[in-house]
């Protein structure tokens, strides 16, 4: 009948190999037996394959992390890289006098001759070998004048000393700082002397000289987290305005903050 043949044809024909020599119950086993052998092999194939799967999207999870953690940290780096301090060598006084020093030629004119303010901050030099200057920048006293404390320069006086030839001798070198205006490119007359050091040259007012106890080949490294407001790295002891100071076109004075 037509039904017949079309079962026979649904009906799918597998060809077995089987032991003449071994009963009927002994071929059966046997073949049961590669059944299951082959069954245990396709379900470690397919666990294998799964925990293939699963290792790859967490390896990619973790790539795609590491990428968006480099991304963020680019970007801070970015943002720190524009700030100034990370293009002067810089330091805060025990009694937070900001003091600036500059670390090449180009950043020699800009502190000295630009940045400071005459009449109001203190230069800072050592009577050593490839030392840079320190400029202090001074603050306003009730009577109106401008100063800067011994300590701040007491303290600077170390910091130039440290950055010359009398750190690798391991001996102390006489500092001594004079006023702003006292500090000029290149000597006018005899008065001044030309004084070269380890980011380029300039002159000094040879009477203006004033000498700083010995300083002390001592130097110490801090870490500083950026906060929102710039007055909250030193927890209000240095003034915002010497914060902006290397920001602001020659002769503009910063605004001072209000207090609050």
């Amino acid at each position: 009948d037509d039904d017949d043949d079309d079962d026979d044809s649904a009906r799918r024909v597998v060809e077995v190999s089987v032991s003449l020599g071994a009963s009927a119950h002994a071929s059966a086993r046997e073949l049961w037996e590669a059944a299951k052998r082959a069954r245990g092999k396709a379900e470690k194939t397919e666990s294998a394959a799964a925990a293939v799967v699963v290792a790859a999207e967490k390896k990619s999870v973790a790539q795609l992390a590491k990428r968006e953690s480099r991304a963020a940290l680019g970007a801070v780096v970015d943002r720190a890289a524009q700030a100034w301090w990370h293009k002067f060598a810089w330091f805060v006084s025990s009694d937070g006098y900001l003091c600036v020093s500059p670390r090449d030629r180009s950043q020699l004119d800009r502190v000295l001759f630009e940045v400071a303010r005459r009449g109001k901050d203190a230069v800072v030099c050592a009577e050593a070998a490839n030392f840079a200057p320190c400029l202090v920048r001074g603050r306003p006293s009730d009577d109106g004048t401008w100063r800067v404390s011994p300590l701040a320069l007491s303290e600077a006086g170390s910091f130039v000393a440290c950055r010359s030839e009398a750190w690798s001798r391991r001996d102390r070198c006489a500092t001594y700082w004079l006023e702003a205006t006292d500090v000029r490119k290149s000597p006018p007359d005899d008065r001044w002397r030309a004084v070269f050091d380890a980011v380029g040259d300039f002159a000094v007012r040879l009477a203006a000289k004033t000498y700083l106890p010995p300083a002390l080949l001592e130097l110490g490294l801090a870490v500083l987290f950026s906060l929102d407001r710039p007055a909250a790295f030193f927890k209000d002891k240095v003034d915002p305005a010497d914060l902006v100071a290397l920001r602001a076109p020659l002769g503009d004075e910063p605004p001072r903050p209000r207090p609050e």
